[in-house]
């Protein structure tokens, strides 16, 4: 009994900023909120997140395990859903309609350091990530296990990942396994050293149940769908 409180799993939101920049000058900041139960986890923004380099704008991502799909809400009246195989198969066809997979420029080295920081009430290590390509400069993720999160569907290994995204998509399988938890996102270059990303509150709330649920009216489409009225409206 003791152990299964100790390790109970995290129900509740967690608040975070990511940043961005011009020429090294911060110039927006944009605002998610997650909300994570034992079965279901949403993100979403107080604004639209751009999806595909601006290709999609959804309200909110819920990852939904146990109905084993994704489902990304487009406004008040539509959501896409699709399944994990779905979206490896769009992989697949993408990567023989290009022709083939990209040459991969250098390779990326990941590590843990020995540096310990506290984030928002929890206690975060340090992954850092290099490239053999941009030696001295470097990507900070702090990461705690203080927060137990069950990623489901995204612990499962992935299939027909182009290769040129191999390397992250492996590498961040592994730590979703791992159940742990970014706090901290910071790019070191030239010595300079910039916040892309960072966790400002930790709350454990009840709220988060009634957060995971399918808005009532809410119209589901399916990947096919959602390409075939994209390819109508070109």
């Amino acid at each position: 009994m003791f152990t299964q409180m100790s390790y109970a799993q995290f129900e509740g939101q967690i608040s975070m900023n990511i940043y961005s920049y011009d020429d090294g000058v911060q110039t927006d900041t944009e605002i998610l909120n997650l909300y994570t139960t034992e079965e279901r986890i949403l993100i979403k923004g107080e604004d639209v997140i751009n999806i595909s380099d601006g290709m999609m704008e959804a309200s909110g991502i819920l990852i939904r395990s146990d109905m084993k799909d994704f489902v990304i809400m487009m406004g008040e009246k539509e959501a896409l859903r699709f399944t994990k195989e779905e979206l490896e198969g769009m992989f697949s066809m993408l990567s023989m309609m290009s022709g083939g997979e990209p040459e991969v420029n250098g390779a990326e080295n990941y590590w843990y350091t020995n540096e310990v920081r506290t984030i928002a009430g929890q206690k975060a290590t340090e992954l850092r990530v290099e490239s053999d390509e941009n030696k001295g400069s470097y990507l900070s993720i702090w990461l705690t296990n203080e927060l137990d999160i069950d990623w489901g569907m995204l612990t499962e290994p992935w299939k027909n990942v182009p290769s040129s995204l191999s390397g992250q998509v492996d590498q961040m399988t592994q730590e979703f396994k791992s159940r742990n938890f970014p706090m901290l996102i910071e790019v070191t270059e030239k010595g300079n050293t910039t916040t892309l990303f960072e966790v400002t509150k930790v709350r454990k709330s009840r709220i988060a149940k009634d957060m995971v649920e399918m808005p009532a009216g809410l119209e589901l489409i399916s990947l096919q769908t959602m390409i075939m009225k994209a390819m109508m409206s070109n």
